[in-house]
């Protein structure tokens, strides 16, 4: 992430400040929850030399998904994208 602000010519505030912008866009307003706004704002105060928790950022998304009733069945959705263009594949075949 930190390479990324290098290379972005923004100040890391400005950077952040235009990261949040997209999530909020992106993501919406009624499903924003108060893990994400944590993990952005621990990021927004990290310093430049500072190095992360990352076990502190892990376990924000962790309580969420809990907390979202989500259950760890390790199917992702890269997987499933995979597997439908192997059937679409097969089947043009």
């Amino acid at each position: 992430m930190r390479e990324l602000w290098k290379r972005s010519f923004l100040h890391p505030s400005r950077f952040y400040a235009r990261i949040i912008q997209m999530y909020i866009f992106i993501i919406n307003p009624n499903e924003f929850n108060k893990e994400f706004v944590q993990y952005l704002d621990y990021c927004r105060r990290l310093r430049f030399d500072e190095e992360p928790d990352y076990n502190y950022c892990r376990n924000l998304f962790k309580d969420c998904f809990k907390r979202m009733g989500y259950e760890t069945d390790n199917v992702y959705d890269w997987d499933i994208i995979a597997k439908a263009k192997k059937i679409e594949l097969n089947t043009i075949n």
